[in-house]
């Protein structure tokens, strides 16, 4: 992997294979500062033969280190001095912003709207630094869940699937009753800092939305 200095480029070519859900990032030190400011993305490769056609999200969790408390040490420091008990070597991080696709809370003002009865599709993606596992938990409804996309039948069924860091798959889901339901990570602190949000599913056939 090659640093490329401003206005260099370079550019991939690969076969497209197996298809499924990829993240992509900046492989260049410090990695984690690099993904936490926003040097990612995903990539999504569809199988040959086209899955069920459905309406389609993708869906990044990430978050922000918005005071870059504790930067880490001016050197690189050596191995002794990392595994050292004595050792000053700070390296907790501590994001203050939790978010799906960049905006804290934006879910919440702007509930994504669908149709009752219909079906859709998540690519859901964790790109957090800095916390080992986050999670998605749909209220109301359960989701089939594919791990990683590699796969077009689902492994199981569930309504919270908790991730890694660059942990990714796809969720499918419908809602039969109109409403107003909410989505968030199963982790109050995250919830509390942005990540959570609604979705609104509408009914011609019905006025009264409730939230579950």
């Amino acid at each position: 992997m090659e640093v490329l200095l401003s206005p260099e480029s370079f550019t991939y070519e690969f076969i497209a294979r197996p298809y499924g859900v990829y993240p992509y990032h900046c492989h260049v030190d410090p990695i984690a500062d690099h993904i936490n400011r926003g040097l990612y993305g995903v990539m999504i490769i569809d199988p040959k033969e086209s899955r069920s056609e459905m309406t389609e999200f993708v869906m990044t969790m990430n978050a922000y280190d918005m005071n870059y408390d504790q930067e880490g040490p001016s050197v690189i420091p050596s191995m002794d001095e990392i595994y050292s008990e004595d050792s000053e070597i700070e390296d907790e991080r501590d994001n203050e912003i939790y978010t799906v696709n960049g905006k804290a809370f934006d879910y919440i003002m702007n509930p994504i709207s669908i149709e009752t009865g219909k079906s859709y599709q998540i690519y859901l993606v964790n790109m957090v630094e800095f916390d080992l596992v986050n999670s998605f938990h749909l209220h109301g409804n359960m989701f089939k869940y594919i791990v990683a996309g590699t796969d077009e039948s689902p492994d199981f069924l569930t309504d919270v699937i908790t991730l890694g860091q660059g942990d990714r798959g796809i969720l499918e889901f419908k809602y039969d009753y109109p409403g107003k339901y909410m989505f968030h990570a199963h982790v109050t602190e995250f919830t509390d800092l942005g990540w959570m949000g609604f979705f609104m599913s509408r009914s011609n056939d019905c006025l009264f939305f409730p939230i579950l």
